[in-house]
């Protein structure tokens, strides 16, 4: 099923679509104003051997992460909510850290790679095929040197981290 929807939060909107069964979420796709693209996250997906059902339907899971973006609820809360049978034992290891960051924090893709006794780049590949954006906090991962990517765009990501009281990242300057 396809839960379709936005979050307004300080004055932005912020386009939430979120694949799902019944009770657990398969993926999620964000965006700065409008609906997202969903083509990557289904590309990502169907690569993956799942089909998902995109009957549109309303989703308990869009409140849920509105509560999220918010600051109401952890990032860890809503792990167990998320369908993870078709990730690699990497992607599973890597999101498992990465969901422990805390809202305010940012980590280097290095930082990161030294945990997993991996290379940054390694890190930065995984994150790029996160498919719970928002619930694995990948825009709390930063370059480092400045901010680096951030699937639904650096914009998105500049204005997740200035919600969450980011306000500077390493070597780059305060917004």
């Amino acid at each position: 099923m396809l839960g379709v929807g936005e979050v307004h939060i300080s004055g932005r909107r912020i386009g939430i679509a979120i694949v799902h069964e019944e009770d657990l979420i398969t993926g999620l796709s964000v965006s700065l104003g409008g609906e997202p693209n969903l083509k990557p996250l289904l590309s990502f997906l169907r690569g993956r051997g799942i089909t998902p059902n995109l009957e549109r339907k309303e989703s308990r899971f869009l409140k849920l992460i509105g509560d999220l973006l918010l600051g109401r609820i952890e990032n860890r809360e809503l792990f167990p909510l998320l369908d993870t049978s078709f990730l690699t034992p990497f992607e599973r290891r890597l999101y498992s850290l990465v969901i422990e960051i805390p809202r305010g924090s940012v980590v280097s893709y290095g930082e990161l790679a030294k945990l997993l006794k991996t290379s940054p780049r390694a890190v930065g590949s995984g994150l790029k095929r996160n498919p719970y954006p928002l619930i694995v906090p990948c825009h709390r991962v930063v370059a480092k040197k400045g901010i680096g990517g951030f699937s639904g765009g650096v914009k998105l990501k500049r204005l997740l981290l200035e919600l969450e009281g980011v306000k500077k990242w390493p070597d780059s300057k305060p917004t």
